[in-house]
């Protein structure tokens, strides 16, 4: 029997809205410590005792990886204001990524010698392209800004940039994978997966969205072209003449 007087309404639990990708900050602080790990040896180690080009680009690195990390802690807490100037600090920080990666990929081939026969030319062509996706990443997650949707997965496509050298260096320690044309395609395999994971979990959503897609397919056409670009002689001629420019020494 309905105890309900005719004035009485049933009291309505407001259900507290569940933040876009509340996880998001474990997520990425995953990938920091991959990152970490993979370059453990070779750079933190070696922090202090490295020339500044190294260290200014690990650095600008490390700090687009906070970036990542504290930007949905702050919209998670409600506190877009500090969110937002974050975001503008972004656009000086996303020109020293940049920078960084410019001076890093110079030094890499001048140095040629003290790398695998060719992998230089072949490193040369997967930072060039992934310059390319991370500033396409970052001009539509600004452009989509007012899209809370595409814009967070825009900008949780640019991790994976980052996070391809890091898993590169980890997997050398699989005795399997055991030369560096096995750990950069083993590396692109694996972020083709998380990639498509995540399209499945949009699909799952009930409604798949952009970015993964267009970043799925940027990465498939950079993981079959960098098993091409090795030997061709125009490309390591052009690289070569970059590495000879005075600009960035």
């Amino acid at each position: 029997m309905d105890t309900t007087l005719p004035h009485q309404q049933p009291v309505k639990t407001k259900r507290k809205k569940k933040p876009l990708y509340g996880n998001a900050p474990w997520y990425f602080g995953f990938g920091l410590l991959v990152i970490l790990a993979g370059f453990y040896n070779s750079f933190l180690m070696q922090f202090g005792t490295t020339d500044n080009k190294h260290q200014f680009h690990g650095v600008a690195a490390l700090s687009w990886m906070l970036l990542l990390i504290v930007q949905p802690l702050l919209t998670a807490k409600g506190t877009l204001k500090w969110h937002r100037v974050l975001g503008k600090i972004s656009f000086v920080l996303v020109p020293f990524v940049i920078f960084s990666v410019c001076i890093m990929e110079q030094t890499m081939i001048a140095s040629k010698a003290h790398y695998p026969p060719n992998s230089v030319y072949q490193l040369a062509f997967v930072d060039f392209l992934s310059l390319v996706q991370f500033l396409y990443f970052y001009v539509m997650a600004i452009v989509t800004r007012r899209k809370i949707q595409e814009h967070a997965r825009y900008m949780a496509a640019t991790v994976f940039i980052f996070i391809i050298p890091g898993l590169g260096r980890l997997l050398f320690l699989i005795p399997a994978i055991n030369s560096f044309n096995r750990t950069l395609n083993v590396s692109y395999f694996l972020t083709e997966l998380a990639l498509l994971a995540l399209i499945w979990d949009d699909h799952r959503g009930g409604k798949i969205r952009k970015p993964y897609v267009i970043a799925l397919a940027m990465f498939a056409i950079q993981h079959v072209l960098l098993n091409f670009i090795v030997g061709y002689q125009p490309w390591e001629r052009l690289m070569d003449a970059y590495a000879g420019l005075s600009i960035f020494h």
